[in-house]
Formats: structure tokens, sequence, C-alpha cells
């Protein structure tokens, strides 16, 4: 990453090539929108203290419990031990407000997905869904420049969530839980008692967040993660902070929409490729890779 004065523009390097963003000359305006955005980000990381535990799908025996897997998927059978240092993560999915400014900051236009979705006539819950404080719906790329731009204007090494680390947060620092909600259960809401997440298009932080601190780690859409997707990853992961295949065609995908109980255990893991048309739901939140906690600016 490397800041050109001369040009005002904002260079990003990726595992895929050369991307560029350019910073116009703000008003004030927009240097004080900029510095609430930076300042927002910072102080919504919340510190996850590292530890080891058993990635997978801990039925099967693995917690004592299920002497059957828990989920449909294959390819998260080989439990492993992972060990990771400490992070933090970011207790909200990034908003269209967040993003769309991002993208007026670095002179960049609104995406295709948001003009298409926020002029949906037949679907209307899509239009709804791109409200200022509803959970940005973006392709990969997108969503590591937000957060690679991030980094370059605070100086902390902020990126996207490992799958590793989002699944440990995701259950409380690597405990045996099936469900990234407030106590670990799966209340949809139809049957009584409080619902615990979103099974339909919601703005953030509107259900109970996890005891982390975390909300939307269930429900609502799904979160980008760093890792190239390979189904047999897990049988060759190194124990110590896993970064995935070094290569792939497909990004990992982490959490759901919701609507569906298996759906939405904490160990499941899709594939998807880094380009998805008008689809609604991929969101991201960012991390800061570091075993310190971040500082928030303080005014």
């Amino acid at each position: 990453m490397r800041l050109l004065n001369k040009i005002h523009c904002t260079i990003w390097l990726t595992g895929l090539g050369l991307l560029t963003g350019c910073d116009q000359q703000l008003t004030p305006e927009q240097e004080n929108q900029k510095q609430q955005l930076i300042n927002d980000s910072l102080h919504n990381m919340v510190f996850i203290e590292g530890g080891t535990f058993l990635m997978g799908d801990f039925g099967s025996g693995h917690d004592g419990k299920s002497t059957l897997p828990y989920s449909l998927g294959k390819d998260n059978k080989f439990v492993h031990n992972v060990t990771l240092d400490s992070f933090s993560l970011s207790k909200y999915r990034v908003t269209w407000g967040q993003f769309n400014l991002w993208r007026k900051l670095t002179s960049q236009p609104l995406t295709d997905r948001y003009l298409d979705l926020s002029t949906q006539k037949e679907i209307k819950d899509w239009q709804v869904s791109t409200q200022d404080n509803y959970p940005a719906s973006v392709d990969w790329q997108d969503a590591k420049d937000y957060c690679l731009w991030l980094g370059q204007q605070t100086g902390l090494p902020f990126d996207l969530p490992t799958e590793a680390q989002w699944e440990y947060a995701a259950r409380n620092r690597g405990q045996f839980i099936l469900f990234a909600s407030k106590d670990g259960t799966y209340n949809d809401g139809s049957e009584g008692g409080e619902q615990l997440f979103a099974t339909d298009f919601a703005p953030v932080g509107v259900y109970p967040p996890t005891p982390l601190g975390l909300y939307d780690m269930m429900g609502g859409g799904v979160d980008w993660v760093n890792d190239w997707y390979a189904a047999d990853y897990y049988e060759h992961s190194p124990e110590k902070n896993p970064q995935g295949p070094e290569q792939g065609e497909e990004k990992v995908i982490r959490g759901a929409d919701g609507s569906f109980y298996l759906k939405n255990l904490t160990m499941n893991r899709l594939p998807i490729p880094l380009k998805n048309g008008n689809i609604p739901t991929l969101g991201f939140r960012c991390a800061v890779q570091s075993p310190t906690p971040v500082q928030p600016v303080t005014q």
C-alpha cells in the first residue's frame, strides 16, 4: 500500500491485482464525515483475546455431547486445533451509509449492485435493504479495499477477518456453541419469546449481541472473510493463525440469512465467487490484526 501525495491517490495492492481509488480534495464537511467514519470504526472494534480451540463441526463426540455431526456440510468435518493471537473485530457489519460514504470520499461511483437494489420495484424488501443503517452488500474486493483503506487512514492493520477468527468469535472464543446468539440458542420469534436474530433484512444492531458484544453474527446475511476456499483446507491447515489457502477461485463466507435452523450453525462455511451480481446479503465487517486493543480517537 502506498500513498501517492502528488495525485492524491491511494493504491491498494491485493493478492488479486492492483486496484486504485483516489481521494479527492475534500471539503471541510467531507473531512468531518471522513473523521467521523474513522472514529466510528475504531469505537466499534471489540477486542477478542486469543486462544486455542477445536475448529470445525464439533459434533460426533468432540464436544462430549452429540454422537452425530451437527451440520450438513462435508468440508468442516476435519475438526482440528487452531491457536489464534488476540485481535479485534467490528461489532457491526459495515452499513450502506458507511460504505457509500467511503466510495464518495475515494472518488468511486456508487456500485451497480446498490443502484440496482435501491431502484427495485418488483422486490420492495430489496429496495428497503439499501437504507443507510442496513448492512451493505458488496463484492469481496470492495469489502477488502474498504478495510485496507481504514488501515491506511489509521496506521492500524485493518483487514477482513480470517475464517478461523470469525468462527472463534462467533463461538465466544471457541466454545462449543451452535448459534451465535446472545445465549447460544435459536429463537426466530415464531413460537414466542425474544427473537434473537434477523430472519429477513434488518438494520444492523437491532437484535441482541453475543456475549462478546458482536451483533448479527447470525441472521440478516453473511460475512465475507479473507480466506480463499478449499474443501479440504481443514486437513492441511496450520495450527497457528491459519490464513486459508494461498490461492483459489472462490472466497469463504460465514453466517447465514437466518431463515433455516441448520443454515445458522456457527461452524458452517460456504464458497462463493468474488463477484455476485445483485445479491443483497453479502455483508462484511473489518478486523484489526493486532494483539493489542484498539485505542479510539478522543475528541
